[in-house]
């Protein structure tokens, strides 16, 4: 069993409540599989869940449980962009491949809307930005900016609509990204390890990956008590991790919290990066569709059918 991290608790919003399965057995043995994936976060569960539906064979190890990390305890918002603002991708990569990259961060927001729908998931309608200054021109600009590049509709709301809507005087202006919403992050996970698991792909929790390694035919990963042997490897476990991912471990993207005070303003500690957190959620699928697209189409073997099965991985509870 792996240590407790730092910020492992059963008393979160979302943990207390939650139906978690009684642990299952840690990975123990030799098995064989396509596709090995390292992490049971929201990136990895979605990962497995498309494999799965082209009838890709999959399993996922976690060194501790389902959602435990970021992906089942982060705020629970769900809208497209990036933590860089959209200005400075553009200056970075052109116009046109940052509408790409907002356009595929977009579609990974309507699969997880997807998700929550087609499970009858209840989740709230609906983003709003306030400023902690007057900045009605400066939203008013970034509202025209995402309409006429991005084809995206904020709403703008006036210092007297924001007053309305809040219990608090520390806010000025808004946009209101109608588009965006909020849902039980751990649910989700919960939801999608319970389907994939109704479909009989393995989610071994409790299994600490020591160490990978190459081989004449793929990938040999291995835990204290088994070994995984894959074609593929995929690592879907952001910044959580040590020594046994080597040099890798550096290039995980790690996450900046979001800390909501009782008076329910807002203080983001991602200022460096430039958006709040409420963003991420989309970019864990964006990431999660593009790696997909890579795997499927370009870096796999096509001797097994790649399209979507007639029966996708049913998510009813």
């Amino acid at each position: 069993m792996s240590a407790p991290l730092a910020f492992e608790s059963q008393s979160t919003w979302y943990e207390a409540p939650a139906e978690r399965q009684p642990v299952g057995e840690p990975l123990s043995g030799s098995v064989e599989t396509d596709v090995c994936i390292v992490g049971a976060g929201l990136a990895g569960l979605f990962l497995a869940k498309e494999l799965t539906e082209r009838n890709r064979p999959a399993l996922i190890i976690e060194a501790r449980r389902i959602g435990a990390g970021a992906s089942g305890r982060h705020g629970g918002f769900c809208s497209p962009g990036w933590a860089c603002r959209e200005a400075q991708i553009e200056e970075r990569v052109g116009l046109v491949k940052a509408k790409a990259l907002f356009d595929l961060s977009h579609e990974g927001c309507q699969i997880v809307k997807d998700v929550l729908t087609t499970a009858d998931v209840s989740y709230t309608s609906g983003i709003l930005h306030p400023s902690t200054y007057s900045n009605a021109d400066g939203l008013l600009r970034t509202q025209e900016r995402m309409d006429k590049d991005f084809g995206y509709q904020l709403e703008f709301l006036d210092s007297d609509m924001v007053k309305g809507l809040l219990d608090t005087s520390q806010y000025y202006q808004a946009w209101c990204d109608p588009k965006g919403f909020h849902f039980d992050a751990l649910e989700l996970c919960l939801l999608l390890g319970e389907a994939l698991q109704k479909q009989s792909v393995p989610i071994y929790e409790e299994t600490l990956m020591k160490q990978f390694q190459r081989t004449s035919s793929g990938w040999e990963v291995t835990n204290q008590q088994g070994t995984v042997r894959c074609k593929h490897l995929v690592f879907c476990c952001g910044g959580y991790g040590g020594k046994e991912f080597a040099k890798l471990r550096t290039k995980f993207c790690r996450s900046r919290p979001m800390l909501s005070s009782p008076d329910h303003s807002v203080r983001n500690s991602n200022r460096l990066s430039g958006q709040p957190m409420a963003f991420q959620m989309g970019v864990v699928l964006a990431i999660t569709i593009g790696l997909l697209r890579e795997i499927a189409y370009c870096g796999m073997e096509t001797s097994l059918p790649l399209e979507r099965s007639t029966q996708p991985v049913s998510l009813k509870k």
